[in-house]
């Protein structure tokens, strides 16, 4: 098997770039999260006639430029208590990993709507 630094070279070498997870890596070309959440919004905004508010919630390197294309940015911990150490301006640190953290992203948002 190779190791995960020859993988992502090799892969590199064919023009596809790994993107690490928390738990998995993604080789998936020129495209990420951010291109799609960015995708959503302009087709919501024709659609809406107006710019929606959007929330993302990650936990992982992968999730950055995502994060960084939303409204409100919010963080989950890793299944070891960290945070991924993301270039990100204000960020939301969610207390809870894995679907503990969704939750309490999902008690904010709610909050924020009411």
């Amino acid at each position: 098997q190779p190791e995960p630094d020859d993988l992502a070279a090799g892969l590199a070498e064919v023009g596809l770039p790994l993107q690490r997870g928390a738990r998995f890596g993604t080789a998936g070309g020129a495209n990420d999260k951010g291109m799609a959440v960015t995708w959503l919004r302009e087709r919501l905004t024709r659609e809406l006639g107006e710019r929606p508010l959007l929330y993302g919630f990650g936990d992982s390197y992968n999730d950055a430029a995502m994060l960084r294309a939303v409204d409100v940015a919010m963080l989950v911990q890793r299944p070891d208590g960290t945070y991924a150490d993301l270039a990100i301006d204000d960020v939301e640190h969610l207390d809870g990993i894995g679907p503990a953290g969704w939750c309490d992203g999902a008690d904010v948002i709610l909050s924020i709507r009411r």
